[in-house]
């Protein structure tokens, strides 16, 4: 590992006096056999670990109920997932090519070999797990859940460290702001908090009202705070179809959809400021979910949409959902463009009557829910 030793330091340490240079040897041989014993233990509990998570991963993706079944092994669905980006993939059609790419030492290729992002179970969303020396060798140890088609940028701690990189991602962040009234910042918890809470004060620099929506997973509520006070989320996605059953939902509906039925109220109209949680978009699917239709049946979609249509939250759905469509669409591999002009078909109709209860609700200032779970199947 190119490892050396301070001989000057070792002389201070083990060698005492001329009478003791053996010893001195001997003891310094000692050490560096246990400093080796310690490293060579490290090196193979990460090649336990590695194995270990490469297995997780392949039964998620191969064989879970909740993974996507892949049906082969092959380089567009691998045992074990690609962690880089190479120059000219399309050459690189077996792993042994690779290996030989990085064997010969090419600089220009190595140049542009790129690491993929993604994230990390049970990780601080707050810190690095590229740089994070206290959780090192994340890719080494096939802890990350990559995502193919993401390259992890590095930012640096500032401007100056990445100007070039820096400029890109401001330029475009203003062409969102003068095109879009909002964006949705995806998986806003892998962008460094520093990177993203520039980038938000810019866009609302050129648009005050600019809406951000924040796709957040920290499974803290007080980190969903601090993300949301630092880059000024006017809401945070929530997903119904998280719940994995019927208790677990009308719990979502009641823990995003404001108030419990029967809590006290103020009669003066101005309220005092009580602590909350972050604002809810509340999504019946989004473009991350399985197929309800699926993963669930044909019944349950019409049903989620009237639970969450009843949450005093601002409330959200994904293309492909109203008409069911009775598979999932993948949104990094789709080619196919969607429809101009959707037919009233599927559940068209009823959302149309839903989404108009829902705002006149909100309107009337419906903000006390209660969710009771009638049987095992209702609610």
């Amino acid at each position: 590992m190119g490892a050396t030793v301070d001989l000057q330091l070792a002389m201070s340490i083990y060698y005492k006096s001329t009478d003791d240079v053996d010893r001195a040897c001997e003891q310094l041989q000692e050490r560096l056999y246990y400093l080796n014993y310690l490293k060579h233990e490290s090196c193979e509990q990460d090649l336990r670990d590695a194995v270990k998570h490469s297995c997780i991963a392949a039964r998620y993706h191969f064989f879970d109920p909740a993974g996507p079944h892949y049906h082969e092994i092959s380089l567009k669905t691998p045992f074990v997932g690609n962690y880089f980006a190479y120059p000219s993939a399309a050459e690189l059609t077996h792993p042994d090519v690779v290996e030989k790419m990085f064997m010969e030492d090419d600089q220009q290729f190595l140049k542009y070999c790129m690491a993929h992002n993604g994230w990390v179970m049970d990780d601080n969303p707050l810190k690095n797990f590229a740089e994070d020396v206290e959780r090192p060798n994340v890719y080494f140890r096939r802890e990350l859940n990559q995502w193919s088609d993401i390259i992890k940028l590095r930012f640096g701690a500032k401007w100056e460290d990445s100007p070039n990189l820096w400029s890109y991602m401001k330029e475009y962040t203003r062409l969102i702001a003068t095109t879009f009234h909002g964006a949705r910042l995806d998986n806003c918890h892998s962008t460094p908090l520093h990177v993203a809470q520039y980038m938000m004060d810019y866009a609302r620099t050129i648009n005050p009202n600019f809406f951000v929506l924040g796709e957040l997973f920290t499974g803290k509520q007080e980190l969903d705070n601090m993300y949301c006070n630092k880059l000024g989320l006017n809401s945070l996605v929530r997903e119904s179809l998280t719940a994995w059953d019927t208790f677990e939902l009308g719990r979502l509906l009641s823990h995003y959809g404001y108030d419990t039925m029967g809590s006290f109220f103020h009669l003066s109209p101005i309220q005092p400021l009580l602590p909350r949680i972050a604002h809810s978009f509340f999504y019946d699917q989004t473009h991350d979910n399985v197929c309800p239709i699926e993963r669930h049946s044909l019944q349950d979609v019409l049903a989620r949409a009237a639970i969450v249509s009843m949450a005093c939250s601002a409330i959200g759905t994904n293309r492909g959902y109203d008409e069911l469509v009775p598979h999932y669409i993948d949104v990094v591999h789709e080619v196919r463009f969607y429809q101009t002009k959707v037919p009233e078909a599927g559940l068209i109709k009823a959302k149309v009557i839903l989404n108009k209860l829902h705002y006149e609700m909100s309107v009337q200032k419906y903000e006390q829910i209660l969710a009771d779970q009638l049987s095992p199947n209702v609610l």
